[in-house]
């Protein structure tokens, strides 16, 4: 093969390589805004164990999907969202998604639930003139 082949290889498996980057942090960002944005519309910090992997994932102002990361040269922990995600944030992320992360959340949030159910029914208990009105 000539160079100038070589050098259009490249070029062409450069280009490919952009576009299926492109598309995954496209993927990426659509997931992680359904999970912020759509299905937990609260800020909030949890610590996952998938596939045998540990992760704390958050969601910061209510908005923004973040992962926390530990910074290389001073070892401060930081969460980093996923607007600002590298490919291999992006990529961990894709797999704990495929590896189960959806179904965590959402059993933690079913959790939660009940739990608030029940802290309300006590607080009733305790003021039972608490119209149903009031409670929204």
């Amino acid at each position: 093969m000539s160079i100038i082949d070589s050098l259009k290889r490249v070029e062409r498996a450069g280009d490919e390589n952009s576009r299926a980057t492109q598309k995954m942090f496209d993927a990426v960002h659509a997931v992680a805004d359904l999970i912020a944005d759509d299905i937990t519309k609260f800020t909030w910090s949890r610590t996952f164990t998938i596939a045998g992997r540990t992760r704390t994932y958050a969601v910061v102002s209510g908005r923004y999907l973040a992962i926390q990361e530990q910074d290389d040269y001073s070892g401060n922990e930081h969460f980093v969202t996923d607007r600002n995600w590298d490919r291999t944030q992006a990529l961990a992320f894709a797999a704990d998604i495929a590896d189960g992360l959806l179904d965590q959340i959402a059993e933690w949030l079913e959790t939660r639930s009940e739990n608030s159910l029940k802290a309300e029914a006590a607080l009733r208990a305790v003021v039972p003139v608490i119209p149903d009105e009031a409670i929204v």
